[in-house]
C-alpha cells in the first residue's frame, strides 16, 4: 500500500531548510509538513479514502538523504522533527545529495508514519548560510524605519515563511531589500532599551547579535514635533540658514535635517529646543519634506512622525536700482528690479545697504521699494597704487659635466634553447557585478599579494601591479565575452616565469575594495584557460664573476635560479651597489625559449685599485647539466661602463678660477669661486650626482645680474670630458625709476622711487580732481608677496565724486627692470545693495555689486533731453544727488530749475529727478542747468542746447501698400537736423469707419522709434513690415488688400517730435495692392528701350509710380489707367548672354513693389545668319535661321558673365512677327528653336520691286533688318539705257531709263556691267531712272559689249540683260583755227578719230557743248560759241551724246 500526502510549506523561516552555520548546523531547525489530505491506499479496482487516526500512527519519522530521524505528529497532523548537522554528509561521500556526489547542500527529504515507509517524492531539503549583522540603526522612535546590514539575508525565503523584527515583546513585519539589507519599522512603546533579533514567523530566533557576539539593542527616543521652521522657501543652491524650533529638548545628541529621502545636514543646538540647519544644494525647484533625525554610522533615522514642509526656488537675479543714490539723510524710495521674485515672504523682504538692513514691499511682481537709511560719514573710494615688477631674484648658474652618460657595466647572461616552447598557462580572473563596477582588486599567490589592479585597468597597467613583487614576467590580454550579463572585466594572464604554472590553490582574489550600485552580486572568479608546459631547457650551468682586485667567484646556477639568490651572492663578493634581474628569454619571440640574468655593477671606478670601470672583465660562464635542443649558454656586454678624471677651472669676465678637481665637493666648489675678487663671500654651491655626472648649482646672492661662467675642461680626461655652464635664472636688478600719476588726462610732476606717502599726497593735490578730499597711506599687500612691491599706496577719495569715478592712470615709462605700476579698485562707493525674499538670503548683482551712493552736497548730474527749441516749451528731467522728498517736504523753499540765468519752477518727481520746462531763449546756445534750492544754488555736470526747431519740406515714399510692405525707411527731408537732436518717429495705424465716426473707426498705435541721422536735410523712419493693416482684417482671405473701395481713407499717420518737442505729422495713405494681370509684348532685346504694355488692378497715377524688372527699374512709366500702365524696359546686362526671365512687379509709392504673376523674358541682339528666298511674289514662303553662336558671342563681349539658356523661338514668351517695308506684319511660323518662317504679303507696287524684310521676336515692337525682298513686276518690261556705248577705259555716265518696280526707301540700287557691280551714282523716282558710271572693259576681259542689269533692292537684279557697247578711243590730233572771235561763229576744224557718223556726234568748248558736222573717221568741224567778256581759259571737247569722256582739251584765249 502507497500513501500519497499532499500539503503545502508554512510561511516560516527555513522551510526543509537546515544551515550550515553553528545556529543551524546543531539540528534546531525544524522542517515542518502540513495539511496533508489522508492517506488514500491503492489497490486493484479499489479507490478508498482512509482518514487516518493519530492512534494508529507509530514511529513517525523524517529521512534527510539517507539519515532517518524520530518525528513527533500533532493532532493538527503536524509532523515535526529535527534536521542533523550538514556535517554528516560532508563526511560521507555516499550520500544521496541530489546534487552529486560531494556536495550536501541539498538532500531528498520525505516522512514516514510507521518508521518504514517514506512519502514525499520530490522534497528536496536545502542547508543554507544563516545570516549575519554588521550594523543596524540603533535608536529612533515608534515608526522609524529601522535599516540592519549584514550578509545572507537572502537565504530567507519570505514569500514562504517570512521573516520578523523582533523589539523586546513587539515584533514587526521585515522586508529584505538585498542579501545585504533588512528593513522594519519601529513598533510604538515607550523610551529606553529594548532587545532586537530578527525571528521567523513562528517565533524562532534566527540572529540576535552582531557578527562579534554583541547583543542586538534598540533605544526608543522620544518623537519630535517641528512647531516652527523659517524661512519657507530657498534657492536651490542651497546654503539658506533654517531656524527650526522643536517641542524636544535636544541636549547631548547629534541630530541631523533631513531633506526628502538621502539629504541631509547637521543641525547647530541654539538652546535646547532652537536649531539651525544650511539647506543643501538640490537641482531644480519644488516641495520637499524636512524632518529631524539622528545619524548612526551608515544609518539615518527619522524622529518626526510629521514632517515640515520646505520649498526650493529659482534664485532671483537683481538687474539694477534707481535711483543710485540720495542723500546722507536717508529716506531715498529706492527701486530694485529683476526676475523671479515670484516667491516671497512678505514679512521678511527687505534690502540691505552696506550692512544696514531696510524693509521692503513690492511695487510689481518684478520691482521692489525701500527706503535708504541715513548714514553718518562714508568713505567713497579707495584706489590702490602699486608699483610692481618681477621678483627679485638671485643669479643661479648650473655647473654640468655633459656628453656621453657616465654608466654602469652591465652584462647579459642568457640560456636558451632553439625549439620553441610550448604555450605558457593562461588563467583568466574574471570579475562580475549587476552594474556601475568600480574600485580595484588584488590578486594573491602563496600569501603574498599584487598591486592594487583596478577593475577597469589596461593590460599594462595589470602587467606592471603582478611583476612589482608578485611575478618576474607575465603577459596580460583583455578578453571581451557577450555571455556575460551585466558589468565585467576579464583578463587572461599568461604566466612566462613560473615552472609548471601557478597552483590555482595557492591563487586567490581579494575583492573587498570592488564596490556596484548592487554590492551583493560581484563575484571575481579564477579558472585556468590554458594549461602550463614545462620549459624544454633544463638543468644547471656555473658562471664566474670577477671583482675589482680581479678575484674569481664561482656560482652555480639553475634555469630555474632567482634572480634575489644571484644578487646575495654576488653582493657579498663585490659590494650593495650590484642588482640582478630575472625575465624571460627572448623577450618577443617564441621561436626560443629561455631565461636572462641582466647584472648591473657598481658605478665609477675602483677608488682603491684604480680600476676603470671600463676595463671590468666579462663574466665567464660554462656549462654543468643543461639539457634540450640546440641549448646555449652566453653572456652579453649589454652596456659598456665608462669613466671620468682630471680637473677643469672656471673663470668671471676674464679672471680664471683655480682649478677644480672632477670629484670635487660642493664646498670645495664654493671656496674656490670665492676666490675669484668679483663675487668674493657671494656665491653658494650646491651639488647633485648620479648617472649622468655632477651637477653643480651656484648662486650669487644679492649681486643681480652676474656674467656668464666660462668653463675650461682641457684637462679632463676619460669618456666624458666637457663641462658645460646654463644659467638657470638670470639676477634681477632693484627696482628704480620715476612715474607720473594723471587724472582727466592732467598728470602730476615726476614721483621718484621710492616714494613716501607724503610725497604721494603732494603730488595729487595738484590735479583737478574736484571737490574731495585725499589721504594717502603705504600698504603691503599679501596677493604681491611673490613680487618685487617696492611701493604700495591707498588712496581714498571723500566728498563729491562721480558716478563712476574713474581711476588714476599711470605713465611708469622711467622704471626699471620691467617693472610695472598698477592702479586697482579697493573700496568701490558706498553703499552696496542686496535684497532678500525671506529675511535670510540677500542677493545682488551677478556682474558686479550695486552700489548707492550717498551724497553730502546738491549737485546737478545730468539732463534729458540734453536739446530742445530755441522757442521754449520742452520738458525736461534733471537727475540730481543730495535731495529727497523728506528733504523737500520738510522746507518750504521752492524748487528752482536755472538755464544759465533764467529760472523757471522745478517739481521734485523722486529722489533724483527734479521736472521742469525750458524757457524760451531765442537763439541757439548752450547753458549749464542746475537747481536753486533754499535760495542756494547746485554744482552742476548738467548742460542744455537750445537749438532750432527742424523743418520738414517732403517725405518719401509717399503712400504705402495695405499689405506685404517691404520699405525699410521713411525718407524725411528737411533742414536743421541734428545729430545731437535725435528724432522719434511715431505711427499710428488709421482705419476709418463705414460712417465717418471717430467712435467706430480702428486704430493702433505703435511704439516710437528712433529716427537715422544721415545729415542736416535727411533722416529716415524705420519701418517695420507689420506696419500694414493686415491685423484689421483677415489673416487668410486676402482679397481685402485689392479692395479699393474698402480702403479709401485708410492712413499711417506719422509724427516726428524730438525727446519732448512736436516737430511734424503727415498723413500717409495706404493703397489697395496693385496685381499685374499681363503683359504685351512679353519679351524684349537686352538692349532696352522697349515699351511694354502692363495691364492688371489698382495703379495710382502718381509719379513714385514705379516698374521693376527683376531687380532694374523700368526707364519711364507711363499712367493710362488705374488698369493699365506702360513700362519702357530698361538695359538688361546681368547674367551674362542668352534669354533670362524676371518678375515684372508694380510699386504706387515706389518702394513696395507688389507680388506679381507677370513675368517678362530678355533676350540677346537677334543676329541672322541666313535668309531664302528673297525675292517672288505674294505668298513666297521665307525662311529665316538665328546664328546662335555670334549672338553668345557678342553678347558676352558686353557683358562677361554666366551664360543663360540660349533664345529660343519656342519660349512661351516669344511671338515671332516678319515685317515688310516698315508697315505690313505678318506671323513668322517657328520651324525650330532658331528659326521660322513668313509668307510674303501682296505688293503695292504693280511694277513688283523690293521692300525691307525685318524679324521681330515680340510682335513686331522690336525688329532687326532681314534684307530686302523683291517683288516680281506683274509686266515685265525692259529699261533702256542711255548712252548705250561708252569708251572702253570706263566713266560713261549711263542712265537706266524705264525700270519695273518700285525703288526701297533708303536703298541706292546697284548696277550690273557684265560681272562687275558697283553702287548707282544717282536715282530719279519721278523720272524713274538710275544712273550709274560704266566701268573700263578690263574688267570684263575687254569684252566689247556687256550685258547690263540693275537691282533696286541691292540684292536681286532684273535679268533684262540689256546691252552696253564699248567705243573705240577718240583723239584730237589738231584745231584749224586754234583761235577766234569771242562773238563765236569760227568754223573750226578737228583732225583726229576715229570719228562715228552719228547725231551724237558734239564738239564742247568749256563748259558750252555744239553739234559737230561729220566728214569723215578722221575729221570733223564745228561753229565755236559766243565767249563771255572775260579773259579765260576753256576747255574744248569733242564728244558724243555720251558727254563723257572727255575726248581731248583744247585750250585757246580769245582776243577782245
Amino acid at each position: 500500500m502507497k500513501l500519497n500526502i499532499s500539503f503545502h510549506l508554512l510561511a516560516v523561516f527555513a522551510p526543509l531548510r537546515g544551515s550550515t552555520t553553528t545556529f543551524f548546523s546543531s539540528g534546531e531547525a525544524l522542517a515542518r509538513i502540513s495539511e496533508f489530505s489522508p492517506p488514500t491506499i491503492t489497490a486493484t479496482n479499489i479507490d478508498q479514502p482512509i482518514h487516518p487516526d493519530v492512534r494508529f500512527i507509530e514511529n513517525p519519522a523524517c529521512k534527510f538523504g539517507d539519515v532517518i530521524v524520530p518525528a513527533q505528529i500533532s493532532r493538527d497532523f503536524v509532523i515535526s522533527c529535527e534536521s542533523p548537522d550538514q556535517d554528516i554528509f560532508e563526511n560521507n561521500g555516499n550520500h544521496s545529495g541530489i546534487d552529486g556526489v560531494g556536495d550536501a547542500s541539498k538532500v531528498e527529504f520525505s516522512v514516514s508514519l510507521n518508521g518504514v515507509d517514506f512519502f514525499g517524492d520530490g522534497l528536496v531539503y536545502e542547508y543554507t548560510k544563516s545570516p549575519v549583522v554588521y550594523s543596524m540603526s540603533p535608536r529612533g522612535s515608534g515608526g522609524s524605519v529601522v535599516v540592519v546590514r549584514g550578509k545572507f539575508f537572502d537565504t530567507v525565503d519570505s514569500d514562504d515563511f517570512g521573516i520578523i523584527c523582533q523589539f523586546g515583546e513587539l515584533i514587526a513585519k521585515a522586508v529584505i531589500v538585498n542579501d545585504d539589507e533588512v528593513t522594519c519599522v519601529a513598533p510604538h512603546q515607550s523610551e529606553g532599551t529594548v532587545q532586537f533579533q530578527l525571528v521567523s514567523q513562528d517565533l524562532e530566533i534566527l540572529v540576535n547579535e552582531f557578527y562579534d557576539q554583541t547583543p542586538l539593542q534598540y533605544t526608543y527616543l522620544p518623537p519630535i514635533e517641528i512647531t516652527s521652521l523659517a524661512p519657507s522657501f530657498g534657492t536651490i543652491h542651497g546654503d539658506t540658514m533654517l531656524l527650526i524650533e522643536l517641542d524636544w529638548t535636544a541636549e547631548h545628541i547629534h541630530l541631523r535635517c533631513i531633506y526628502g529621502k538621502n539629504l541631509a545636514s547637521v543641525a547647530n543646538i541654539i538652546n535646547g529646543t532652537m536649531i539651525t540647519c544650511l539647506t543643501p544644494l538640490v537641482m531644480k525647484p519644488g516641495w520637499i519634506s524636512v524632518d529631524i533625525g539622528i545619524e548612526d554610522e551608515e544609518n539615518l533615522t527619522i524622529l518626526t512622525p510629521i514632517s515640515a514642509q520646505y520649498r526650493y526656488v529659482v534664485e532671483p537675479t537683481i538687474k539694477s536700482i534707481y535711483p543710485p543714490r540720495g542723500s546722507m539723510s536717508g529716506g531715498s524710495l529706492v527701486t530694485i528690479s529683476g526676475e523671479n521674485f515670484h516667491y516671497h515672504d512678505e514679512r521678511s523682504v527687505h534690502c540691505r545697504f552696506g550692512n544696514q538692513t531696510s524693509p521692503a514691499v513690492f511695487a510689481t511682481d518684478n520691482e521692489v521699494q525701500c527706503r535708504s537709511p541715513a548714514v553718518d560719514e562714508i568713505t567713497r573710494e579707495v584706489q590702490a597704487v602699486r608699483l610692481v615688477g618681477e621678483p627679485i631674484r638671485d643669479e643661479v648658474q648650473e655647473i654640468r659635466i655633459v656628453g656621453t652618460p657616465i654608466a654602469r657595466e652591465i652584462q647579459w647572461v642568457i640560456v636558451e634553447s632553439s625549439e620553441s616552447r610550448e604555450a605558457p598557462q593562461v588563467v583568466r580572473v574574471l570579475l562580475t557585478a549587476s552594474t556601475g563596477m568600480e574600485g580595484y582588486f588584488k590578486l594573491t599567490y602563496r600569501g603574498f599579494a599584487s598591486e592594487p589592479i583596478g577593475v577597469k585597468a589596461a593590460p599594462e597597467e595589470v602587467e606592471n601591479c603582478l611583476t612589482s613583487g608578485l611575478f618576474e614576467s607575465v603577459g596580460v590580454k583583455r578578453v571581451l565575452d557577450e555571455s556575460i550579463y551585466g558589468d565585467y572585466s576579464a583578463f587572461d594572464v599568461s604566466f612566462y616565469s613560473v615552472p609548471g604554472g601557478v597552483d590555482l590553490a595557492d591563487m586567490s582574489c581579494d575583492r573587498s575594495a570592488v564596490t556596484s550600485k548592487w554590492s551583493g552580486d560581484i563575484q571575481c572568479i579564477i579558472v585556468e584557460i590554458v594549461p602550463s608546459s614545462t620549459s624544454l631547457v633544463e638543468g644547471s650551468f656555473e658562471l664566474t664573476v670577477f671583482d675589482f682586485d680581479g678575484n674569481e667567484l664561482p656560482i652555480i646556477l639553475s634555469v630555474e635560479s632567482t634572480a634575489y639568490s644571484l644578487e646575495q651572492k654576488l653582493r657579498s663578493f663585490i659590494g650593495s651597489d650590484v642588482s640582478v634581474t630575472k625575465s624571460k628569454w627572448p623577450f618577443t619571440s617564441i621561436s626560443k625559449s629561455g631565461f636572462i640574468w641582466m647584472v648591473t655593477f657598481p658605478s665609477f671606478h675602483h677608488s682603491s685599485s684604480g680600476i676603470p670601470l671600463a676595463d671590468w672583465p666579462l663574466i665567464t660562464v660554462d656549462d654543468i647539466s643543461l639539457s634540450g635542443t640546440d641549448t646555449a649558454l652566453h653572456v652579453v656586454e649589454r652596456v659598456k661602463g665608462n669613466w671620468v678624471e682630471g680637473s677643469f677651472s672656471l673663470s668671471i669676465d676674464g679672471i680664471e678660477s683655480s682649478p677644480i678637481p672632477f670629484d670635487s665637493s660642493a664646498e670645495d666648489v664654493q671656496a674656490i669661486l670665492n676666490e675669484i675678487a668679483l663675487v668674493a663671500g657671494n656665491v653658494v654651491v650646491g651639488q647633485s650626482s648620479g648617472l649622468e655626472g655632477i651637477t653643480w648649482l651656484c648662486t650669487f646672492p644679492g649681486l643681480g645680474n652676474v656674467g656668464d661662467l666660462v668653463p675650461n675642461s682641457d684637462d679632463l680626461v676619460g669618456d666624458i670630458g666637457i663641462v658645460a655652464v646654463e644659467t638657470i635664472s638670470q639676477g634681477s636688478d632693484p627696482l628704480e625709476g620715476k612715474f607720473k600719476l594723471s587724472f582727466n588726462g592732467i598728470s602730476t610732476h615726476p614721483i621718484s622711487l621710492p616714494s613716501s606717502a607724503l610725497e604721494l599726497t603732494q603730488k595729487i593735490s595738484v590735479l583737478p580732481i574736484g571737490d574731495f578730499t585725499i589721504s594717502v597711506e603705504t600698504a603691503l599687500d599679501s596677493n604681491y608677496q611673490h613680487f618685487q612691491v617696492e611701493n604700495s599706496f591707498l588712496i581714498t577719495f571723500t566728498g563729491f565724486v562721480n558716478d563712476e569715478q574713474p581711476l588714476l592712470s599711470i605713465d611708469a615709462s622711467w622704471v626699471s627692470n620691467g617693472a610695472t605700476i598698477l592702479v586697482e579698485r579697493v573700496r568701490s562707493l558706498c553703499c552696496r545693495v542686496a535684497l532678500s525674499l525671506n529675511g535670510v538670503d540677500y542677493f545682488s548683482r551677478n556682474n558686479g555689486a550695486l552700489i548707492f551712493a550717498y551724497d553730502k552736497k546738491i549737485a546737478a548730474v545730468s539732463i534729458a533731453p540734453q536739446f530742445g527749441s530755441i522757442e521754449g516749451g520742452t520738458g525736461v528731467n534733471l537727475t540730481v544727488i543730495g535731495l529727497s522728498h523728506s528733504t523737500v517736504e520738510s522746507d518750504s523753499s521752492t524748487l528752482y530749475c536755472m538755464f544759465g540765468e533764467v529760472e523757471v519752477i522745478g517739481v521734485l518727481a523722486d529722489d533724483m529727478t527734479v521736472s521742469c520746462v525750458a524757457p524760451a531763449y531765442g537763439i541757439e546756445a548752450t547753458v549749464v542747468v542746475g537747481i536753486k534750492f533754499n535760495g542756494k544754488l547746485s554744482e552742476s555736470r548738467a548742460s542744455f542746447g537750445f537749438v532750432p526747431e527742424p523743418i520738414i519740406d517732403f517725405i518719401s515714399p509717399e503712400s504705402l501698400p495695405s499689405i506685404d510692405i517691404s520699405t525699410v525707411s521713411i525718407d524725411v527731408h528737411g533742414s536743421n537736423f541734428d545729430s545731437r537732436v535725435p528724432v522719434f518717429c511715431h505711427f499710428q495705424r488709421i482705419l476709418p469707419s463705414k460712417d465717418d465716426s471717430m467712435q467706430n473707426r480702428r486704430v493702433a498705435n505703435e511704439e516710437p522709434v528712433k529716427a537715422i541721422y544721415l545729415n542736416n536735410s535727411l533722416v529716415q523712419c524705420p519701418v517695420q513690415s507689420w506696419l500694414t493693416l493686415q491685423d484689421f482684417f483677415s489673416l487668410h482671405n486676402q482679397d481685402w488688400a485689392k479692395n479699393a473701395t474698402l480702403l479709401e481713407g485708410a492712413i499711417l499717420e506719422m509724427s516726428l517730435t524730438t525727446e519732448q518737442d512736436w516737430i511734424h505729422s503727415h498723413a500717409i495713405p495706404y493703397l489697395p495692392s496693385e496685381t499685374v494681370i499681363s503683359l504685351f509684348p512679353r519679351c524684349a532685346p537686352r538692349s532696352g528701350g522697349t515699351k511694354i504694355r502692363v495691364t492688371g488692378e489698382n495703379f495710382a497715377e502718381r509719379d513714385s509710380l514705379a516698374c521693376r524688372f527683376g531687380s532694374m527699374n523700368a526707364e519711364l512709366v507711363r499712367f493710362i489707367s488705374s488698369k493699365e500702365i506702360e513700362c519702357t524696359t530698361p538695359q538688361f546686362n546681368h547674367f551674362g548672354s542668352g534669354a533670362h526671365v524676371v518678375e515684372v512687379q508694380i510699386a504706387n509709392n515706389g518702394a513696395d513693389f507688389s507680388s506679381s504673376t507677370g513675368f517678362f523674358e530678355f533676350y540677346d541682339h537677334l543676329i541672322i545668319e541666313d535668309a531664302n528666298p528673297l525675292f517672288g511674289e505674294a505668298q513666297t514662303v521665307i525662311g529665316i535661321s538665328l546664328d546662335d553662336n555670334a549672338m553668345k558671342t557678342k553678347a558676352l563681349e558686353k557683358q562677361p558673365g554666366t551664360p543663360s539658356e540660349p533664345f529660343n523661338f519656342l519660349s512661351s514668351y516669344a511671338n515671332p512677327k516678319c515685317v515688310f517695308n516698315h508697315t505690313e506684319i505678318v506671323d513668322a511660323k517657328v520651324t525650330s528653336p532658331t528659326s521660322v518662317s513668313c509668307a510674303a504679303p501682296p505688293c503695292r507696287h504693280p511694277q513688283g520691286g523690293g521692300v525691307l524684310l525685318q524679324l521681330s521676336a515680340n510682335s513686331g515692337f522690336d525688329v532687326v533688318d532681314v534684307g530686302f525682298f523683291v517683288y516680281s513686276a506683274t509686266q515685265k518690261v525692259p529699261f533702256r539705257l542711255e548712252p548705250n556705248h561708252g569708251r572702253k577705259g570706263g566713266g560713261t555716265r549711263v542712265l537706266a531709263k524705264g525700270i519695273s518696280g518700285s525703288f526701297v526707301r533708303d536703298v541706292m540700287p546697284l548696277c550690273r556691267f557684265g560681272s562687275y557691280t558697283s553702287r548707282a551714282v544717282d536715282i530719279n523716282r519721278d523720272e524713274g531712272y538710275v544712273a550709274c558710271i560704266s566701268p573700263p572693259n578690263s574688267v570684263n576681259n575687254f569684252a566689247s559689249s556687256v550685258a547690263v542689269d540693275i537691282s533696286l533692292s541691292g540684292q536681286v537684279f532684273t535679268n533684262f540683260s540689256v546691252a552696253f557697247r564699248y567705243d573705240e578711243e577718240v583723239f584730237v590730233r589738231s584745231l584749224h583755227p586754234s583761235r577766234g572771235f569771242a562773238s563765236g561763229g569760227t568754223d573750226v576744224q578737228v583732225l583726229g578719230g576715229p570719228f562715228a557718223n552719228s547725231h551724237e556726234l558734239k564738239c564742247r568748248f568749256g563748259t558750252n557743248i555744239v553739234n559737230a558736222s561729220f566728214h569723215d573717221t578722221n575729221h570733223i568741224s564745228c561753229l565755236s560759241p559766243t565767249l563771255d567778256q572775260v579773259h579765260e581759259v576753256q576747255k574744248v571737247s569733242v564728244f558724243s551724246m555720251a558727254h563723257n569722256p572727255e575726248i581731248q582739251t583744247i585750250s585757246a584765249k580769245s582776243e577782245d
